[in-house]
């Protein structure tokens, strides 16, 4: 059996395809996850350049406003943040945790990261290059 005979048997019946499918030119689909409704989670498009460059460093990993603020080139990365939650309606969740600063005090520095619900919703943002 070919490999595009093997995917088209594997898409039929549902499942991921592999990395190496995908780069021969069959598009992968979103396996749906058990006890996860994903019919409300529609794709989040945006053509905000600093929203996308946000996007983009989540996808990657967790990020601390300091390293969002200098990514989106922007001063204020709470208050794209905060736009993103409310007309995106992406979560987009800050995690605390400790740390010391230059005085030797324990602080909470927050650190920005995805939540399932917003993988999948942004799920296009990393099949297609990171374009909105």
């Amino acid at each position: 059996m070919s490999e595009k005979e093997k995917a088209a048997q594997a898409a039929s019946a549902g499942t991921a395809l592999n990395t190496e499918s995908a780069a021969h030119g069959i598009e992968a689909q979103q396996l749906a996850l058990p006890g996860i409704d994903q019919s409300h989670l529609t794709p989040y498009h945006t053509a905000n350049l600093r929203e996308i460059r946000v996007i983009r460093a989540l996808l990657a990993g967790d990020c601390s406003r300091e390293e969002l603020d200098h990514i989106a080139d922007a001063a204020n990365v709470p208050d794209l943040i905060g736009r993103m939650r409310s007309s995106a309606c992406l979560d987009l969740p800050s995690v605390r945790l400790p740390v010391t600063d230059c005085d030797g005090a324990i602080v909470y520095r927050g650190r920005y990261r995805l939540s399932a619900a917003d993988r999948i919703r942004l799920a296009h943002f990393s099949q297609a290059g990171g374009q909105a």
